[in-house]
């Protein structure tokens, strides 16, 4: 989304990343993101269901999740990223997500953390949006990296 939509490879990300071990990781594996601010204000990346899905088909139903738990850690620290899951509701679409959480800007360290969206009491019928991050060129000096790892509803 944003700046990575428009076919240009400023943001870059690989799924298999070794190189950031989080203690305690069954596979040693994270997702490694990077992103060198262009000339948009932001960029973003959903993780949809199905792939690709802006509400075409119908989302999954995800009914009896109370959050959404993932780990997150910055390159160097001060990194800022905003994180939410739900939200999407393209005019003119047929099927459209039920909900909408997040945490909002999130200030990363270069440390592995736990973060949680809080889903109690959300309706989870309608689940395309699974989760995302956004970043803003405006928070974020120069060539931003961040770390992902174990991204799951519980």
């Amino acid at each position: 989304m944003g700046e990575g939509s428009k076919g240009t490879m400023l943001v870059r990300i690989d799924e298999q990343y070794t190189q950031h071990r989080r203690a305690n990781d069954d596979d040693g594996k994270c997702i490694r993101i990077s992103w060198q601010p262009s000339t948009a204000e932001w960029v973003g990346l959903y993780w949809q269901s199905p792939a690709g899905n802006w509400g075409v088909q119908p989302g999954r139903s995800i009914e009896g999740a109370s959050k959404i738990v993932f780990w997150a850690s910055g390159q160097n620290g001060g990194e800022v990223v905003e994180f939410k899951a739900g939200g999407i509701r393209a005019q003119g679409m047929p099927y459209k997500d039920s909900f909408e959480a997040g945490l909002g800007a999130v200030r990363l360290t270069n440390s592995w953390r736990l973060y949680q969206i809080n889903l109690t009491g959300r309706n989870l019928t309608s689940v395309i949006g699974g989760f995302a991050w956004t970043a803003r060129k405006s928070a974020n000096a120069g060539t931003m990296v961040f770390y992902l790892d174990g991204i799951r509803y519980e």
